[in-house]
């Protein structure tokens, strides 16, 4: 885990460009922090000298004021050395102490990626701390989603967190009613998640307002600058930054990213925690059987919502350079007109090779298609990092990756998958071969059990309390 130690610039710099919705406040110190219930972290004010410092001064003083200074000096050294109990606790990582925090981003009954990640999350910090959920009432306009609903179904299987959903992002008043929500509850800590620039107002507002109150502010970031840019882009990542105390970037591109935008950021490099609700494997043959598919080819995965930068024209034109034993499983909700790929589809004639389930796919199918895969293929044109190399990882399954953004961070060449440097259909093709043609399955499946346990949720969440404590 990479790790800043620079502390967090406040306020916004020339080079932020013109959006200043809200000026960052400064921030201070709330000191909640306890190692249980008989000790605190926090100390009584200390009461002022007497002004005569002779004995006549001494006398004058009424007998329950010298009583009520000599036990605050006492209270006080009892404090100085629970605070250094504490910090002893703390370096040496036994420190249990409870916290109170507010976790402002998508839950149920919104549905996706980020609404699971944010679960699983979740439900690791309030085995040990108070923490509530607050949420949206409008995500996404419906210009910015084009896929079919962003709310749960009656089929899928999530977990409902018990959130507030206060925040519509397109409607500025409800920025406030929502810090107002949340000050009220006095966090120590704000987290949030960050994928998309176009949360950068409300979120931005919300935060920048909370740290006025003396809570601090971190943010995960899955993205910085998105796959598909738009002009506002950057002053609202500018925006947004700015009023965050310190962030979890889960690539070396995303943090560089960062940097960029924020010098000097306070930050780690935490990769994206491995998936671990869909449940076990089933057999491969089941699987294949329930899915219609042919359990005698050599199957490809390409899996998740289909989008330009994720390169599945790239990987309908490898197909051609494959043969009849080979076919490519493409599961996944289209954000855009599915056209274009089913174009080429027709242009290659690939058809008869390619097996498409271009829809959303429930939790609870989710074994299957992993189950039913003998390899993974992400091939992206851009990315950061992946959620989906983390669903394949709990499946232990390889992937093949191309070398863009973090992917080679996460998945390593001949280790954990395959490596490719070039994105043209031949290239993947030729490494997919590799991959068949050296046996390669058994090796690598066992080296992704073998590391799954460095990607777990009880890892992520004790970062974040690290740089909180560092704050």
């Amino acid at each position: 885990m990479s790790r800043s130690r620079e502390r967090p610039v406040a306020g916004t710099t020339e080079a932020e460009g013109p959006v200043q919705l809200e000026p960052p406040p400064k921030a201070a110190s709330r000191g909640k922090w306890s190692s249980g219930p008989e000790a605190s972290d926090e100390c009584v004010p200390s009461v002022a000298e007497p002004r005569g410092r002779g004995t006549l001064a001494f006398l004058a003083q009424p007998l329950y004021a010298i009583a009520f200074q000599r036990v605050t000096v006492i209270f006080q050294l009892i404090c100085a050395g629970n605070r250094a109990l504490i910090a002893t606790r703390r370096a040496e990582g036994s420190c249990r102490y409870k916290m109170r925090i507010a976790f402002l981003s998508t839950f149920y009954p919104f549905r996706g990626g980020i609404a699971q990640f944010n679960a699983s999350l979740f439900r690791v910090f309030e085995r040990e701390h108070e923490i509530r959920a607050f949420t949206f009432t409008r995500q996404y306009p419906d210009f910015l989603f084009p896929g079919k609903t962003q709310m749960v179904t009656g089929s899928d299987e999530t977990d409902a967190i018990p959130s507030e959903r206060l925040l519509d992002t397109i409607n500025p008043f409800t920025y406030h009613k929502t810090y107002r929500k949340i000050r009220e509850y006095q966090p120590d800590l704000l987290i949030m998640k960050y994928w998309m620039p176009f949360f950068g107002p409300s979120l931005g507002y919300v935060a920048g307002k909370l740290r006025g109150n003396g809570t601090k502010a971190i943010t995960i970031l899955d993205n910085v600058i998105p796959h598909e840019r738009r002009v506002v882009d950057i002053p609202f990542s500018r925006y947004f930054l700015a009023r965050n105390d310190a962030f979890i970037a889960m690539s070396t591109p995303v943090r560089d990213d960062l940097l960029r935008l924020r010098p000097g950021a306070t930050h780690v490099i935490k990769p994206h925690p491995i998936y671990d609700h869909f449940g076990a494997r089933v057999d491969r043959s089941d699987a294949c059987k329930r899915l219609g598919l042919d359990e005698s080819k050599k199957t490809l995965l390409f899996f998740g919502f289909i989008r330009k930068y994720k390169g599945l024209d790239n990987a309908i034109r490898a197909m051609v350079h494959l043969g009849d034993d080979y076919q490519l499983v493409v599961a996944g909700e289209s954000y855009g007109d599915f056209a274009e790929y089913q174009k080429v589809i027709d242009e290659t004639g690939t058809a008869d090779r390619i097996r498409l389930f271009v829809r959303y796919i429930d939790d609870n199918e989710v074994p299957l298609f992993f189950s039913a895969a003998d390899v993974g293929l992400l091939p992206y044109k851009s990315a950061t990092q992946s959620g989906i190399a983390q669903i394949a990882f709990h499946f232990d399954l390889p992937q093949i990756a191309t070398n863009v953004g973090g992917l080679a961070e996460i998945i390593e060449d001949n280790v954990t998958g395959l490596i490719i440097d070039s994105q043209g259909g031949d290239a993947i093709a030729a490494k997919i071969r590799s991959y068949f043609d050296n046996d390669l399955k058994g090796t690598l499946s066992a080296n992704v059990a073998a590391k799954k346990g460095e990607l777990g949720w009880d890892a992520f969440a004790a970062a974040i309390l690290d740089l909180y404590s560092e704050l």
